[in-house]
């Protein structure tokens, strides 16, 4: 996901010279071609997110297009007083890019988990919350953004990620984007979805791939307060929903559909599957951390399926 969001910033830099890119002192390996074609739209503050946030809050006011890049959790909970009040309150058009969604940095231990930065992010009214399931829809968050300039997290997972849409899809906030499914072939098409935010997206395709390929399955890929009615329309269409994330249950993105239930009061029953609280204390590789979630999965379906 990093890759895409290099390039895609590299080349629409090249047409609109009001894009900055900021790091707090991380992204080697990855900032280097922006920073080599236009050096000076490139800032390295160093070792200050707080810093960055501020110089990018103040660079917008100026009509400036800024995107802060960094490890996750680095520039959401260090940074939280300056992006409420200097970004979300003035409803600043920053991106605040980041990497390493949920346990993507696994091995470096709690200090790199970033699992509850959804819960921060969502809480600010004015900013909308961009979880990709892949390059494609990293793409297509950024491409809204630039004709949609507001603040904007953009949650990535790293690098190596699989292609999940065979084209770039087209986005609008708080649209179910569809991955897979809705082939009519099954009694339980239209009562039952499964809604992923994030990085989660091929593993459940994956997963689904043998548990009941006619289920459908979506994306949300952005979503937040302000886009809350939008997903009325949405239980209405299914009895189930089944949510993924790679994301703590409490202010998480399960959550967040929970909430809408209850606030619209529809019918639809809401099955979160999410990172228990046992993850924040644990080192090891992604693959070994989210493993919970798929089992989960599989139980969760088998159990809705029952009852259909």
């Amino acid at each position: 996901m990093r890759t895409a969001f290099i390039n895609w910033l590299c080349s629409r830099a090249a047409t609109d010279s009001a894009i900055v890119l900021l790091t707090a002192d991380l992204g080697y390996s990855v900032v280097e071609t922006f920073a080599e074609a236009f050096p000076d739209r490139f800032i390295n503050v160093g070792v200050a997110e707080q810093n960055m946030v501020g110089i990018a809050a103040g660079l917008a006011s100026e009509g400036y297009k800024p995107y802060t890049y960094s490890i996750g959790i680095f520039p959401t909970f260090r940074c939280a007083e300056q992006l409420r009040n200097d970004i979300d309150y003035h409803e600043l058009p920053v991106v605040t890019s980041t990497v390493g969604s949920g346990l993507a940095y696994g091995s470096l231990g709690y200090t790199h988990h970033m699992i509850q930065d959804l819960a921060l992010m969502r809480s600010l009214p004015n900013t909308l919350i961009g979880t990709p399931i892949d390059p494609n829809e990293v793409i297509s968050i950024l491409d809204w953004h630039h004709q949609n300039p507001c603040p904007l997290y953009l949650r990535m997972h790293k690098s190596g990620d699989p292609v999940v849409h065979e084209k770039i899809p087209d986005v609008v906030p708080g649209k179910w984007i569809r991955v897979a499914g809705g082939n009519g072939s099954k009694i339980h098409l239209d009562k039952i979805a499964i809604v992923v935010a994030g990085s989660m997206g091929p593993k459940v395709n994956e997963a689904l791939s043998v548990l009941d390929k006619s289920i459908d399955l979506f994306s949300l890929p952005l979503w937040g307060q302000s886009v809350r009615a939008t997903q009325e329309e949405w239980f209405t269409k299914y009895e189930h929903v089944i949510t993924v994330e790679d994301h703590l249950l409490d202010g998480g993105f399960g959550s967040w559909m929970m909430e809408n239930v209850a606030i619209f009061g529809a019918n639809t029953k809401i099955y979160p599957i999410a990172l228990d609280s046992s993850s924040v204390g644990k080192v090891a590789k992604e693959d070994v951390l989210i493993s919970p979630l798929i089992i989960k999965l599989n139980s969760v379906v088998s159990n809705v399926l029952s009852v259909l």
